[in-house]
């Protein structure tokens, strides 16, 4: 059975491709946004609209696919999500166009306060937790430091329960990852917030 964010995508989803399919000529286009790491979701819009097949090839070149931001955060598999969009965007004869919605610049600006725990865990791997020890100590030498410097200031000071509950297995890997540098970072920061396709500008709210 879908869950209730699945089976709203997937209204959302066939109004969108009965609009696109209303287009003039053989071009169409087939908008879809807040996927929110309901990869299941957007997998089964894809295959509804046509654009994928079971193995998510791409196979319609004669449409355009606007992903119109909101990806990431609350949904456990913001990972798959953003790897079948760079898939789609590699595949030959593809055209899909990939937009900044508000979550991707919160997570890019590191304000992390809508993602899900899992999201973290799918970016945790064997040295996580020699990571996240590391991460601590440098948190607790750099507090000692402004206490010492700013003495009498009432700093906030994380224990370290406190400290690893906030930094999970996977945190210190994603804020990586969509760092500057990173691999989902690098091609987030390629992205615009809107785009014209023929007669429609898409973008992820209002102007």
């Amino acid at each position: 059975m879908p869950s209730s964010s699945s089976r709203s995508l997937l209204a959302l989803a066939a109004l969108l491709i009965v609009a696109g399919c209303a287009s003039v000529g053989p071009q169409r286009t087939v908008a879809v946004g807040d996927i929110h790491g309901e990869y299941d979701g957007f997998v089964s819009i894809l295959r509804q609209a046509g654009v994928v097949d079971e193995r998510l090839r791409w196979t319609d070149a004669g449409t355009t696919l606007v992903q119109t931001g909101d990806y990431v955060d609350r949904g456990a598999e913001t990972r798959k999500v953003m790897d079948l969009l760079m898939k789609l965007e590699r595949a030959r004869r593809s055209n899909v166009i990939v937009l900044l919605g508000n979550h991707e610049l919160m997570n890019i600006t590191r304000n992390l306060a809508d993602v899900n725990p899992a999201q973290y865990a799918a970016f945790a791997d064997g040295n996580s937790e020699r990571r996240r020890q590391a991460g601590y100590r440098d948190y607790a030498a750099l507090r000692e430091r402004l206490a010492r410097r700013y003495a009498g200031s009432s700093l906030t000071v994380l224990s370290e329960d406190e400290w690893m509950a906030a930094h999970p297995p996977g945190f210190i890997e994603y804020a990586e990852a969509l760092s500057r540098n990173g691999v989902y970072g690098r091609w987030l920061r390629t992205k615009r917030v809107m785009v014209k396709v023929g007669d429609s500008i898409f973008m992820h709210a209002g102007i």
